[in-house]
């Protein structure tokens, strides 16, 4: 199972269409992380769902990563202090690597 996050529907469905038949690809639909009450603005629902991603990606046992996005750069420090430091990361514009993400 992989959990996906993408801002773009495209990825998800590239993904899904390219290794659906090995995975089980899950990401979050846009209106998830809108728990009631409803945040009262944009800014805040998408700082509800970046968290909401942000502990699903740390229930992950490896990380499949873009270098140098700014949500990688979350996921790789919050890993720092969770007990996953050391866990596998394959980088889709980077060579496989454990520990810091660089």
């Amino acid at each position: 199972t992989v959990f996906l996050t993408a801002r773009d529907p495209a990825v998800v469905a590239q993904a899904r269409g390219k290794w659906g038949g090995r995975w089980d690809i899950l990401t979050l639909a846009p209106e998830a992380a809108l728990v009631p009450p409803a945040p009262p603005d944009e800014r805040t629902a998408r700082a509800h769902r970046t968290l909401v991603e942000l502990n699903l990606h740390l229930q992950c046992d490896y990380f499949v990563v873009t270098r140098l996005s700014h949500f990688t750069r979350l996921i790789d420090e919050v890993r720092v202090t969770s007990g996953k430091f050391n866990r596998l990361v394959i980088a889709l514009n980077g060579p496989p690597q454990y520990g810091k993400i660089g």
